[in-house]
């Protein structure tokens, strides 16, 4: 039997639920430094575990920062 497609209550409370991890997350990772010559954003974490997700989501987060200004972001 196939899943029920998703209804718009469900996909806002998945969205919610992204949010709210994002924003527990970010609370764990704050900025360093940002050298616009070489256009490089460094950040610090609160701990190991939390540089290490970091470092896990890096792609993840590029790709967002890429979305909202088009071509600024290089790898």
């Amino acid at each position: 039997m196939a899943p029920a497609p998703a209804t718009g209550a469900d996909l806002a409370h998945s969205a919610l639920r992204a949010a709210r991890q994002a924003a527990r997350t970010a609370a764990h990772w704050h900025l360093a430094s940002y050298d616009p010559t070489t256009r490089r954003l460094r950040v610090l974490a609160d701990s190991p575990a939390w540089a290490a997700q970091l470092r896990y989501q890096t792609r993840h987060i590029l790709t967002a920062l890429d979305q909202l200004r088009p071509g600024t972001v290089v790898q």
